[in-house]
């Protein structure tokens, strides 16, 4: 230990110490104490000061401070800056702390904290620094870490450091992996609070994404001060440094390895050799992983205009704690200037109070990264800064009842404000944010889990303040939108006439009713829920859900929220940027308010809440178009439970944790719902009946015939009752009037939905007999179809369902993967030529060659070759790649085989190659010959799981195209050659124009559909079919150029390209799922469009060119502005498929695969 490491109590004979006590006199009998030991021990009195020291009048004195974060400045500044974790819970009751708080190198002043979290714990810690100060006749003594745990401490909890297992680099070591088990909770009895508080102190260090795993066991060291939890502490940080982990770390942990670094390296655990390489893996890691190596980045994002985004400002925190580190080691200038730097980028977001990603999460995170900076460099500002307070309580309007946040993309039952709710409970001196983060606790009581997702953790905030409910925020609360937020993705909203969030809270118990409405997009992560009813609860029960598998396009789709969406011969529209707030009422006990969202020339849509406070909450809906195009209109409700539909109404059961009962309904004004379920399970998992589900109602209503009423307005009426009782409101509908009809009262309610303040009206007593219910101007196309009978052709057993089937090129063979991992290939009637056992469920295949062989991949990540005798030539085996530990979220179970193409490249000899997409995020490029790995790259990001192999015929060589459709964030299209070199890669995912808000790379999308029309490089074309987010079919140039792109309405399903000549020059066929097929020319212009049926789920081509589309039950056939046979089925529909001479749809049913002919 060095001199410096060492704190002096006197110098040359003098007292070198000024003590800091509580202003409140709160450790007056352990001041005097210490005061009295010190004249017994020196011969002279010492300063003493309440709070924090000046030291003008006394310079270069060290500070001894008595008390804790609550009643000492000069402890509660130390605090604020990660220095201590002494406040009124820790250490507690009987316990106390005697530490030593050495800035790096010679930046002084030096303080000895006496800590404890009352008087007692204080006077303890004064006895043991004189008990030591006897042993140092010099008054000068070792850096302290001395720890003695209160009762509530104690006994230690398990320890669980690995139990998630999470990386913080790329890296991959031992402790890195994913557990083998899943997560256990830890706790099983006694008070919550010091449990999770623990928790957070102790580990599982994941749940605090501010600390890589050496940095838990540096807190741990200080929460203990024990010798062994030290010794791990230094163990661990220099294995992560020899393993070159601190120099990959990821940004979000790093930012406590600086503090905790500067805090605990005088230890005595480390060597100065330790000191000397910690300090140069930190320094090497701040210039070239972090802080310095971003600062061209941070520069330009300093620009005081937009959100800021957290990447960039975890960067700019290790900026700041690193620079401010080797400043104070070094007292090199330059780490001043880059600490600047990282100022400037946070004084530039003034004014912002919402997140960048417009995630829930996102609302506390981004709070939690800009108050670490505040309150290490301007902690004043935090009481001062309005914007602090106001993104304060809208993190507390995104809290639910049940202690989580409003569940949604990102953000699982697991994440909540648990710390920054503690934190702002003391900053704000505000027992409101200490009410909610109690809700957790409440949380964990009823359901035992003791997981809390936090971006923050390490110290319980505990001061004086007594939590109190936030009662302000009760009956109907509008956050404001933010300013900057508005001015960078809406400026076209006038100021103050939009909104950020609407939250309606009823009461703070477990049974009062919570929802949250969403009234503006996320600058980052763009989802289409403006207008959206995101969460609706009572009784301890989720009710109304928002998506929560973002990486799944399929759950990104705009039906799939809790919104209108309006289809236009076939077309939609940009997604809504905010909503216009028309008004806000409160009426015979209504609270109401009107919003509307407008796509410009194509419609206007006024969406009005009336909440019953305890009882119901209306939303009626009003679509007005503005062309005279065919249109169908959607209202869309993600429910949190399977619901049984009869006619317009469904209806669930629910049970809470604790196992109180309740029964959720829904009525429509709509003809009829339909449903649609969403297994919340891995890609192709089968769901079982624990599988979470978060079904779609539909309630779907088509625009009259040109020349009749453009508006169709839809109300819907939710609401929950206890127990197993019955319906206790029922909607009724005639015209514009709306009826809420109820057993003693109802509610009479007109002009709902539009630009004026709504009419309503309440009766009392037994209620009046209901309105009759209204016709609707549902067109119904299925009448006019002709009709024809299925003929089946032939049929061939499967031991199993069907999961892949592929055609041979002359169409002379089929083969047929199944769940069992038989691969079966039968001829053109049907009668089976060979099977071979894959060994695991099939999930892709291809012919290849000549001779007809097949490629066959499975769930298992093999890929199988067979000769056209059925005999396995080669077997591979693809793997996973390392990453998959580090963001092991794009990873499936095993490397799943998403898709398989193979071709011959002419530029290489006529060598032949194999790409196969896996469940590894990976593209692997196999020699067809032997299956020898050629090339294995990252597929960004997700399963490729449509490859199409192309080769030009103008120069022969062999390009890969592949694609992502479910599991990905990207609806990129990617041309790969045969090396498949990530520098050689060509992207199809350029924004197509100033209307195309898609982020290229990460447009929360995936690739329905695409195909390459190509005779030659030069003038080949590229059709990408997207779904998700943004539902549109475009088109490229194949060096990647945008050519058009068309926004398309439902959600697109197939991509057809008819022959030339076949009703017009190279037209694109596009069916989408909720029965629109609609047809574009060559430039993208639309040519015609029609609804169908209410549901399809394939689209091929004929040989003879015609369309043909199939759902459920039905295939249709012909051209759509002609007319369609239709034709009925049973089974489930594979594919259509041309065999031999003959062709038709491949229909699986009773273990039988068969081929019916239309």
């Amino acid at each position: 230990m060095t001199e410096n490491h060492r704190f002096r109590l006197t110098r040359d004979g003098v007292s070198n110490v000024v003590l800091s006590v509580p202003e409140n006199g709160s450790c007056n009998e352990a001041t005097e104490l210490l005061r009295e030991g010190l004249i017994a021990r020196f011969g002279k009195d010492v300063p003493v000061v309440t709070g924090i020291p000046s030291f003008t009048d006394a310079p270069g004195r060290n500070v001894i401070a008595l008390g804790c974060l609550a009643n000492n400045t000069c402890i509660a500044a130390l605090y604020l800056k990660f220095r201590t974790l002494v406040d009124r819970w820790y250490p507690g009751t009987g316990g106390y702390v005697l530490q030593s708080v050495h800035p790096a190198g010679n930046a002084g002043p030096d303080t000895l904290i006496l800590g404890g979290s009352d008087s007692e714990g204080a006077l303890m810690a004064v006895r043991s620094l004189l008990r030591k100060l006897s042993a140092a006749p010099d008054g000068t003594i070792d850096w302290q870490l001395e720890v003695a745990l209160g009762e509530r401490h104690l006994p230690l909890p398990d320890d669980r450091i690995d139990v998630l297992g999470t990386a913080a680099s790329p890296i991959v070591t031992p402790t890195s992996l994913p557990p083998p088990e899943p997560y256990r909770s830890g706790f099983l009895a006694g008070p919550i609070e010091p449990h999770l508080l623990r928790l957070g102190m102790y580990g599982p260090h994941a749940n605090n994404s501010h600390f890589c795993r050496s940095a838990q066991f540096g807190l741990r060291y200080l929460y203990t001060g024990d010798a062994a939890d030290a010794a791990r502490y230094r163990d661990a940080l220099l294995e992560e440094i020899q393993l070159g982990v601190i120099r990959q770390l990821y940004h979000y942990k790093s930012i406590r390895t600086f503090q905790l670094w500067e805090l605990l390296s005088p230890s005595p655990i480390f060597s100065d050799t330790d000191r000397a390489t910690i300090d140069e893996a930190l320094l090497d890691y701040l210039l070239h992983g972090t802080g310095v190596a971003a600062v061209a980045k941070l520069q330009t994002q300093s620009t005081g205009t937009g959100i800021f985004d957290r990447h960039t400002a975890c960067d700019a925190l290790n900026l700041w704690f690193g620079a401010s580190y080797f400043s104070r080691l070094t007292g090199e200038p330059k780490w001043n200037q880059y600490r600047q730097i990282a100022d400037q980028y946070f004084l530039k977001q003034a004014g912002t109070d919402v997140p960048y990603t417009g995630l829930t999460e996102g609302y506390a995170t981004y709070l939690e990264v800009y108050l670490e900076w505040l309150l290490n460099s301007h902690p004043q500002w935090v009481t001062e800064d309005p914007h602090i307070t106001l993104w304060a309580d809208r993190v507390v309007g995104l809290c639910t009842n049940q202690g989580t946040f409003v569940v949604g993309a990102q953000t699982e039952e697991t994440r909540y404000c648990y710390g920054l709710m503690r934190k702002l409970g003391f900053l704000l001196r505000d027992g409101r944010y200490l009410f909610v983060s109690t809700l957790r606790e409440r949380f964990v009581a009823r359901t035992g889990d003791d997981r809390i997702g936090q971006f923050s953790a390490g110290q319980a905030y505990a001061g004086d303040t007594r939590p109190e409910p936030p009662n302000d925020m009760l009956g109907l609360t509008v956050f404001p939108m933010n300013e900057r937020l508005r001015q960078w993705k809406t400026p076209e909203l006038p100021r103050d006439a939009g909104f950020d969030r609407a939250v309606g809270r009823a009461g703070w118990s477990i049974d009062d009713e919570y929802f949250m409405v969403i009234g503006v997009r996320g600058g980052g992560k763009v989802l289409p829920n403006v207008g959206a009813l995101a969460a609706y609860e009572r009784f301890g029960v989720r009710l109304i859900a928002s998506p929560v598998l973002a990486l799944r396009a399929e759950e990104n789709s705009p039906s799939g929220y809790s919104v209108v969406t309006v289809t236009q011969a076939g077309l939609g529209a940009d997604i809504h940027a905010s909503a216009r707030v028309l008004g806000q009422w409160s009426i015979a006990g209504l609270e109401i308010i009107a919003i509307r969202m407008a796509a410009e020339k194509r419609f206007d849509w006024c969406r009005t809440f009336f909440w019953k406070p305890g009882g119901f909450l209306l939303v009626v809906d009003r679509v007005t178009t503005c062309t005279e195009a065919d249109f169908s209109v959607s209202a869309n409700w993600r429910c949190a439970h399977p619901m049984a539909i009869e006619g317009s109404a469904a209806s669930c059961g629910c049970a809470s944790p604790e196992g109180r009962r309740s029964r959720f309904f829904i009525q429509t004004s709509a003809p009829c719902l339909e449903s649609e379920p969403h297994p919340q399970s891995q890609v192709d998992e089968v769901p079982n009946p624990a599988t979470p589900c978060l079904p779609v109602l539909h309630a779907i209503v088509d625009g009259p015939e040109p020349g009749g009423e453009r508006s169709i307005v839809i109300a819907t009426l939710m609401h929950a009752v206890p127990g197993d009782d019955e319906m206790a409101y029922r909607l009724r509908t005639d015209q514009d009037a709306i009826e809420i009809h109820a057993m003693d009262h109802a509610f009479l309610i007109e002009d709902a939905a539009t630009d004026r303040e709504p009419r309503v009206t309440r009766s009392n007593g037994q209620a009046k007999s209901p309105l009759p219910r209204s016709s609707s101007p549902h067109k119904t196309a299925t009448s006019a179809y002709r009709r024809t009978e299925l003929r089946e052709r032939w049929r061939t057993t499967v031991e199993s369902s069907p999961g892949s089937w592929a055609v041979r090129a002359d169409a002379q063979a089929l083969a047929i993967g199944d769940s069992r991992g038989t691969c079966k290939v039968t001829a053109t009637d049907g009668i089976a030529a060979w099977q071979h056992d894959c060994g695991s469920p099939i999930t892709a295949l291809t012919f290849f060659g000549t001779d007809g062989d097949l490629l066959a991949g499975t769930q298992a990540g093999t890929v199988h070759r067979m000769d056209h005798n059925g005999k396995e030539l080669w077997r591979r085996q693809c793997r996973f790649r390392p990453e998959r530990d580090f963001w092991g979220w794009w990873f499936l179970e095993t490397p799943y085989i998403g898709a398989i193409s193979a071709g011959l490249d002419e530029t290489r000899s006529g060598r032949g190659f194999v790409a196969v997409g896996t469940g590894s995020c990976a593209l692997n490029v196999l020699d067809a010959d032997s299956g020898e790995l050629v090339a294995d790259v990252i597929s960004p990001y997700g399963l490729p799981d449509h490859i199409q192999a192309n080769v030009f015929p103008d120069t022969g060589e062999l390009r890969f195209f592949v694609a992502h459709s479910r599991l990905t964030c990207s609806s990129s299209v990617r041309a790969w050659d045969t090396l498949a070199e990530a520098d050689r890669m060509i992207a199809y995912d350029v924004a197509c124009g100033d209307t195309d808000l898609r982020a290229p790379g990460w447009d929360m999308c995936g690739t329905a559909d695409f195909c390459v029309r190509a005779d030659s490089e030069a003038d080949g074309r590229l059709i990408v079919l997207r779904y998700g987010t943004f539902n549109q079919v475009a088109a490229y140039d194949l060096h990647g150029a945008p050519l058009w792109m068309q926004p398309l309405g439902g959600v697109p399903l197939s991509l057809a390209a008819l022959p030339s000549g076949h009703g017009g020059e190279n037209i694109i066929a596009v069916a989408e799922r909720f029965g629109w097929v609609s047809l574009f020319d060559a430039c993208g212009q639309p040519v015609a469009a029609r609804r169908i049926t209410n549901r399809l789920t394939g689209m091929a081509t004929a040989s003879d060119g015609e369309l043909v589309l199939w759902g459920a039950n039905a295939l249709f056939r012909g051209d759509i502005r002609e007319g369609l046979a239709m034709t009925r089925f049973n089974g489930t529909p594979l594919g259509y498929a041309r065999l031999g001479e003959h062709e038709g749809l491949l229909i699986h049913r009773d273990s039988s695969v068969l081929l019916a002919e239309d």
